[in-house]
């Protein structure tokens, strides 16, 4: 774009050069203009056509930006709802470990009291056959 419009200040100046000479007729000073009219007219076009690409490009990478932008904060969402997860993950987990935790501590209780509850019925009943016994003995 820039080289255009060096162009376009060299076809000005030129132009200028050519019409500054005095001797040229009327005619001849039509045919120059006309001849850097359609210059200009060439170079202009070439300028806008080059403009209308550079704005066509801006908008794809404008678009190509937002869709990243939107894909970014999609991911950002995704990784957020990721986390979440994670964190009630963990809290599920830890309940569920306090709560068998909490189990296992009361089963190891009542085995503990079963034992002991089994340890007297087996003394009582050892006492039983003892006392058994002697009456069996008595009666004999």
């Amino acid at each position: 774009m820039t080289s255009l419009e060096s162009q376009k200040k060299k076809a000005e100046s030129d132009n200028k050069e050519k019409l500054s000479k005095t001797d040229i007729d009327p005619k001849k000073r039509a045919l120059i203009e006309r001849e850097h009219q359609i210059q200009m007219d060439g170079l202009n076009s070439q300028l806008n056509k080059l403009e209308r690409e550079k704005s066509k490009k801006e908008e794809s990478v404008a678009k190509q930006i937002a869709m990243q932008e939107a894909r970014i904060k999609s991911l950002e969402m995704d990784v957020e709802r990721n986390k979440k997860k994670k964190e009630e993950v963990e809290r599920a987990k830890k309940y569920d470990e306090d709560r068998f935790f909490k189990f296992k501590q009361t089963a190891s209780k009542d085995i503990q009291q079963e034992k002991k509850k089994t340890q007297q019925k087996e003394k009582e009943m050892s006492k039983l056959k003892t006392d058994l016994k002697k009456v069996d003995q008595l009666a004999q």
